[in-house]
């Protein structure tokens, strides 16, 4: 059985491919690309006690990759039903310097919603992520 092997052209063909898939995702004036958007979870669960303290959790959006160039890079945090949760306090419309965006939900009623996170490039591209959020009673 005689052995192949890839030889120069296969060698060149794959080192062409290489550099296309590089320069794709990088930028040299501003470093990579955003390739997307990513939650600290899928879902969180809240309690809720009418009469009582609202229950809080957080969650946190990432940027990938994290290392990416945020000007013109614009974040908006929305909430399903408004019925079941809110936001505690304003949500950010940036991003910090370490590519993070953080945002603190508390509980306003039993039920179950979701909060999404729309990512928006200079470049006008949109990334989208969503973390399912279920309030029950304790």
């Amino acid at each position: 059985m005689k052995k192949r092997t890839a030889g120069l052209p296969g060698i060149l063909a794959l080192s062409a491919v290489f550099a296309a898939l590089v320069s794709a995702c990088y930028n040299p004036d501003f470093g990579p690309y955003i390739t997307g958007v990513q939650l600290n979870r899928n879902q969180l669960r809240l309690t809720y006690t009418p009469g009582d303290i609202a229950d809080t959790g957080e969650i946190i959006a990432t940027l990938r990759p994290n290392n990416v160039g945020l000007e013109g890079v614009r974040v908006e945090w929305t909430i399903s039903g408004e019925e079941v949760i809110s936001f505690f306090g304003d949500p950010p419309t940036s991003f910090d310097a370490d590519g993070t965006s953080r945002m603190t939900i508390m509980s306003n009623g039993i039920g179950t919603t979701s909060v999404i996170v729309s990512v928006t490039t200079a470049g006008g591209f949109i990334f989208v992520a969503s973390c399912a959020v279920i309030v029950e009673e304790p």
